[in-house]
């Protein structure tokens, strides 16, 4: 930061935005939020004077576009949102720390909503902003995540000043220009780039009804002549000197992530600005402590000393130690109002230093008394939010259970009594009388292998055949109940289109079947790939046989978000998944011998070792099994793929 410096003039600058409600004094942060919720707090707990503003990404409520609630029910943005009423809003096309997504065209962007990609055009976006009329609107704008192309980086500088146009035309068109304020999305690409991007901005006529940039690259290639509009820095900025930087570089408004990310992980701030001279000679001081840490567990002390928020005035380090590792909520709303209340006060700091000129003298000194970085955090964060279906490979859960299966001395002897009575029945012994489970499956297996014509009257038969002997009423009853309700299970796997082996032909059917069904497979092809074509007749025998998985199959071409975010790049690929995660991935026939011509219970075993199935079964040719587990022996001349 010094050397930075001592190159550079400070474009450090005491500034102000006028909106509808309020002015916004500059430097200044915008707080990010989940639907226009601020996380952890609720409007009851919201100073507002310390959150004047907040960010909310559009893409977060367009699951169906313009047929989504947001578009199609009365009310403008604040109807839509738990803040507080003289809370203002910025919205914008994508969260503030967007998901990666695919492409980009030249009327829409992609986003990824919480059913999936979506292609969001200018010409719905300009009716969101219309419609919903925020106090700021940052215009729609093609930023990826990642790198962009050479090709790519000219056509997003045009796009910008296109998308922008619409915008501010269809507001002026409806009277809303002095109501919504709009930011010019500057992309992130190099200067040479941007240059053309400038002097067309220069030249265009609606540049006296832009409030201000929306920058998602450097600052610094920002022509000096353009410092008249406030600047939206809208990099993620995970430290407090890294903020300091940016005001520095010229930043007037910065995205607050580091606050919700800090206060997810039990993080509470105790950083000032101006920092406290009376320190520089000693060792640097910490920028937050973590309340997880065991050493607050007998801490009375307020979580920053002198603080006024009321977690601080009303709570000690101790309490908010004991909520985190009971995994009570409160402890995270404690947290996040003190680290909101520190991070007001920081850029009010900020400002007053700009004011009196001594920014850079006291960023130095900052940046000699505290640590650059934030503890570890050595707890766990609260339950997760979002909306995205988990493509990741398998991970083990981030947050464990706070809670254990105690087994105490009554519920043993109540299990032992249960097993003896279970035993005693009419004299059977344990080996001689099926589990519930076995009869229960057997059962769902006869009764799913039935085809249309076949009537289930034959299996009731065999049942009250095989329960007869039982005298036990009550055991009898019980078992019966689980048939009946195992039989609505296979009915209505059977209507979902289990049983077969399907073709899908987008990406959003794939979302919406492995999110409603509890175990599906699915097989990424190349029609004119032997191996995949040799995977499709395993698949479809097992299909068959496994009425309680869902079996589909999509050309990888259709799926080019799935095969870019599970990185297949060698076809065929099976993925499964149990309750809308994914549990394992098969790449071509590694883990089946690696050879064509293996056996359909090779690949059957390895589905039932990642639970994709729920037992192997045997196949139907070989005669279906008694309702109690005995084979049937109809058809004993048959082969079985099992013998």
């Amino acid at each position: 930061m010094a050397a930075l410096n001592a190159c550079y003039p400070s474009s450090a600058r005491i500034s102000s935005v006028s909106l509808k409600s309020k002015v916004l004094q500059t430097p200044c942060f915008i707080f990010p939020t989940s639907k226009g919720t601020i996380p952890h707090l609720t409007p009851d707990n919201i100073n507002d004077n310390e959150v004047p503003i907040v960010y909310f990404g559009l893409e977060d409520s367009l699951d169906l576009l313009e047929k989504s609630p947001i578009f199609t029910v009365d009310g403008e943005i604040d109807k839509w949102v738990a803040g507080t009423p003289s809370q203002s809003i910025l919205i914008a096309p994508r969260r503030s720390i967007p998901l990666p997504s695919v492409s980009a065209g030249p009327q829409n962007i992609e986003i990824l909503t919480s059913s999936g990609l979506r292609k969001l055009t200018n010409e719905v976006y300009v009716k969101a902003i219309t419609k919903l009329r925020p106090e700021i609107a940052i215009a729609l704008n093609d930023n990826p995540s990642n790198v962009p192309g050479v090709k790519r980086k000219p056509k997003m500088t045009e796009r910008s000043i296109t998308w922008t146009n619409e915008l501010l035309s269809s507001l002026q068109n409806n009277e809303l220009t002095e109501k919504v304020k709009v930011f010019f999305p500057v992309p992130n690409v190099e200067t040479s780039y941007l240059t053309p991007l400038i002097e067309r901005f220069r030249e265009s006529d609606y540049k006296q009804h832009i409030t201000g940039l929306a920058c998602y690259g450097d600052l610094q290639s920002i022509p000096s002549d353009l410092s008249i509009y406030p600047k939206l820095f809208l990099r993620p900025l995970l430290t407090p000197l890294a903020i300091l930087q940016s005001i520095h570089q010229g930043a007037d408004i910065i995205m607050a992530d580091l606050v919700n990310q800090a206060s997810d992980s039990g993080i509470a701030f105790t950083f000032t600005f101006p920092a406290p001279v009376e320190n520089l000679l000693n060792r640097k001081l910490e920028l937050a402590w973590d309340m997880w840490n065991n050493r607050f567990a007998t801490d009375l002390s307020p979580l920053q000393p002198g603080c006024s928020c009321n977690t601080c005035q009303s709570y000690s380090r101790a309490y908010v130690h004991h909520l985190l590792q009971a995994r009570e909520l409160v402890g995270w709303i404690m947290v996040q109002q003190h680290n909101i209340h520190v991070f007001h006060n920081f850029f009010a700091g900020i400002r007053d230093s700009i004011k009196a000129g001594n920014f850079l003298r006291d960023t130095e000194i900052f940046e000699k008394i505290y640590s650059p970085n934030f503890p570890r955090t050595t707890g766990l964060g609260p339950r997760k939010r979002g909306y995205q279906m988990d493509l990741t490979d398998v991970q083990p859960k981030e947050n464990k259970p706070s809670w254990v299966q105690l087994k105490s001395e009554t519920n043993d002897a109540e299990t032992s009594h249960t097993t003896k009575k279970k035993e005693s029945i009419q004299g059977f012994q344990e080996s001689e009388l099926p589990e519930m489970d076995t009869t229960v499956s057997n059962f769902a297996d006869n009764y799913a292998a039935l085809s249309d014509n076949q009537s289930v009257s034959e299996l009731e038969e065999d049942l009250f055949a095989e329960l007869d002997d039982i005298d036990d009423t009550a055991y009898r009853e019980s078992r019966l109940q689980s048939l009946k309700e195992e039989f609505e299970r296979v009915s209505i796997a059977k209507e979902k289109g289990h049983m077969q082996y399907l073709t899908v032909e987008s990406e959003r059917e794939v979302m919406d079947i492995t999110t409603t069904s509890k175990r599906v497979v699915i097989h990424f092809f190349h029609p004119d790939f032997r191996r995949c074509k040799i995977m499709d007749s395993h698949l479809e025998k097992i299909s068959k046989n496994h009425w309680e998985t869902k079996f589909i199959r999509i050309e990888a071409a259709n799926a080019p978000f799935l095969a870019l975010k599970l990185g297949l790049k060698v076809l065929p690929v099976i993925l499964c998944y149990v309750d809308a995660k994914l549990v394992s991935k098969l790449i071509g026939f590694t883990d089946l011998g690696n050879n064509d011509d293996f056996d359909t219970p090779v690949l059957e075993f390895w589905l039932l070792k990642w639970a994709a199935i729920e037992k192997l079964k045997e196949n139907n040719s070989s005669g279906k099994k008694s309702i109690m587990g005995f084979k049937d022996t109809k058809n004993e001349s048959e082969d079985s793929d099992f013998e």
